[in-house]
């Protein structure tokens, strides 16, 4: 296509930023222009786009390695998340990875996935369901719209969790070790990096609230303030 060849198109397999070395034709003469400097920050650009799972792989191996570099990311991220409220809040219970399943605590009948980060407030009986996501930092408008679509259909994704968290608020009973229907239940996106839907027009509303990490580090009891519940 046309567009794979602007020269600082990116993330283009043909562009000046992913092959540095341009071949091209001059008063007859085939010639080849390529200099230093485009050869660094090229080889740059390559790693620090594996780096952030951001390389579209083409062959198998890359598209795998690609795929548990993106997991250890939301992993550490995850991991992060339980270290901070399993230790610095009292009468808050903190699980990770519940699972919404056949015979699971939280039983159902079909497989809805992981609740992320699990809070639970004892003394104000609140349960607050967390999507953990360590999305990339944009830095063009291009990413913003592409990271809007992952934001998108991840949230789909905690939306079903969220409305069957709210029609069986009762199975938490057994993490909360206390009996839980009383409680009111909300869901919230907690990402790495800033959403840049924060950016959009001032009224831009996403179904479920997305919180920035670094909102709530100082004070993270503070996390239970964003919830919608119900």
């Amino acid at each position: 296509k046309e567009h794979d060849t602007f020269p600082c198109r990116y993330k283009r397999k043909l562009s000046l930023m992913t092959r540095p070395i341009c071949v091209f034709e001059s008063e007859g003469m085939k010639k080849v222009s390529f200099s230093y400097r485009g050869f660094i920050q090229s080889q740059y650009y390559l790693l620090n786009n594996i780096r952030l799972s951001n390389y579209a792989g083409i062959s198998d191996n890359m598209k795998k390695y690609i795929g548990r570099l993106n997991n250890q990311r939301g992993n550490n991220f995850e991991a992060g998340i339980f270290e901070l409220y399993n230790k610095n809040i009292n009468n808050v219970i903190c699980h990770r990875s519940a699972k919404i399943a056949p015979k699971e605590i939280l039983q159902n009948n079909e497989m809805l996935g992981d609740i992320d980060i699990l809070l639970i407030d004892n003394e104000y009986h609140r349960i607050l369901l967390i999507e953990a996501k360590s999305y990339n930092e944009c830095k063009t408008p291009y990413e913003a719209i592409e990271d809007e679509k992952k934001i998108m259909k991840d949230m789909k994704k905690a939306i079903r969790r969220d409305i069957w968290a709210k029609e069986h608020r009762e199975l938490f009973e057994l993490y909360a070790k206390t009996p839980t229907a009383n409680y009111s239940v909300a869901s919230i996106l907690l990402t790495l990096n800033i959403s840049p839907l924060k950016f959009f027009k001032d009224d831009y509303k996403t179904s479920l609230p997305i919180v920035w990490i670094r909102d709530v580090i100082e004070n993270p009891f503070r996390i239970f303030e964003y919830g919608e519940y119900s």
